[in-house]
């Protein structure tokens, strides 16, 4: 065999072995090609069923999506609506709370002009009660006059008697010193009962009065009268027991009532005595055992 031969049979086997693997090849690919082309189906299928499905769930969502978005919408329609109603809302109470400033403005202008009235008021009222005081200073000395005046007057007409009374004794001692003046011209002797006197009346030993009143002068009134047996003319010793005790004098009834007496104080020595010496109110009247 000459070496062309052998170059053919050597071309030949290489094509053939060529044709070999491209049979294996073909073959191999039409398998592959089956394989990937019923999987690529099957994963069509899945694609169009998951496609469907999700179609179907969007429809469901996009009702649901479409319920809820009427829902929110009317949700926002009724919040619009209420907003507007707390608006208008804000709005009156704004003008309420306007109103009440100038409510307050006034309230506070009100104020103000009461308070000044009361000041006034209060000035007034001071003024009167200045005035209210003066009257009823002037009240309470026309009351003291006329108390004063009332005094006087009772010590007046106390004097009156007394006077009268003395003037009647003065009356019966110039008549009985005139009988005793003829009995003593007639009989040649002095008269019973002393020269040109009459008996001192006695003081019961039991009575027992204080000094009420000293009316004038040596003049004073004291807590005893008829009913304690006392009779005109009767001598009583005054004291005071405070001050460690004093004997002040005597009193010489004047003047007689039921419960009272008036009477002329005699100091014990007969002199002129000292401020303190003198009767006063509350000192003791009776007749002290000596």
């Amino acid at each position: 065999m000459t070496w062309l031969g052998k170059i053919l049979a050597v071309l030949v086997m290489l094509l053939a072995l060529v044709w070999v693997w491209l049979t294996a090849k073909v073959y191999v690919t039409r398998t592959n090609w089956k394989t990937e082309m019923e999987r690529y189906k099957k994963g069509y299928g899945e694609a169009v069923a998951a496609r469907d499905a999700e179609y179907t769930a969007r429809i469901t969502s996009g009702a649901d999506y479409e319920k809820r978005i009427t829902t929110l919408s009317q949700d926002v329609a009724n919040l619009n609506q209420q907003l507007d109603l707390a608006k208008t809302e804000l709005n009156t109470r704004r003008d309420a709370i306007a109103l009440l400033e100038a409510d307050k403005n006034r309230g506070n202008t009100l104020i103000t002009v009461l308070q000044s009235n009361l000041q006034n008021s209060i000035t007034e009222l001071n003024t009167v009660r200045e005035q209210l005081d003066r009257r009823e200073k002037e009240v309470i000395d026309l009351v003291l006059s006329r108390e004063r005046a009332d005094t006087a007057k009772t010590d007046a007409e106390i004097r009156e008697r007394v006077a009268k009374q003395r003037f009647e004794e003065a009356d019966t001692r110039v008549a009985e010193l005139i009988n005793q003046l003829r009995e003593a011209q007639r009989g040649g002797g002095a008269g019973r009962g002393g020269p040109l006197g009459r008996p001192t009346p006695d003081v019961p030993q039991n009575a027992r009065g204080t000094v009420t009143r000293v009316v004038e002068g040596s003049l004073i009134e004291f807590s005893l009268g008829l009913d304690a047996g006392l009779a005109i003319g009767a001598v009583l010793d005054v004291y005071r027991q405070s001050d460690g005790g004093r004997y002040l004098g005597t009193v010489t009834v004047l003047s007689l009532e039921p419960k009272r007496a008036v009477g002329q104080f005699t100091p014990p020595s007969g002199a002129r005595p000292r401020p303190e010496d003198l009767p006063r109110v509350g000192d003791e009247v009776g007749k002290v055992l000596r």
